[in-house]
């Protein structure tokens, strides 16, 4: 099982990308872009607060069984979430 440590700095890792794309998007395309590249920042800073949220809240116990289930679950959604992200900033860029 990986650490509580990776799962977070995969997490920050993933969070910044999206950010950082953002903030691109907006220093090229300006205004037209800007406030739905802000609401979508929004939405990627409360996903990111609910999954520290979860991590912090996971099942304690060397021999709990549910641990394992418990962050295999977390990470899905991590993987699941963060392609949805990428692919409405695209769609916001596209759409400008």
């Amino acid at each position: 099982m990986a650490s509580i440590r990776d799962l977070k700095k995969d997490v920050n890792f993933l969070t910044q990308e999206v950010i950082n794309d953002a903030f691109l998007a907006i220093g090229l395309h300006g205004n037209k872009v800007e406030s739905k590249v802000t609401e979508l920042l929004e939405e990627v800073v409360d996903f990111h607060n609910n999954i520290y949220e979860k991590i912090q809240q996971a099942p304690t116990g060397k021999k709990n069984p549910k641990i394992k289930k418990y962050f295999r679950s977390i990470r899905e959604e991590i993987n699941k979430q963060y392609p949805v992200y990428f692919e409405k900033l695209s769609n916001i860029i596209a759409n400008k």
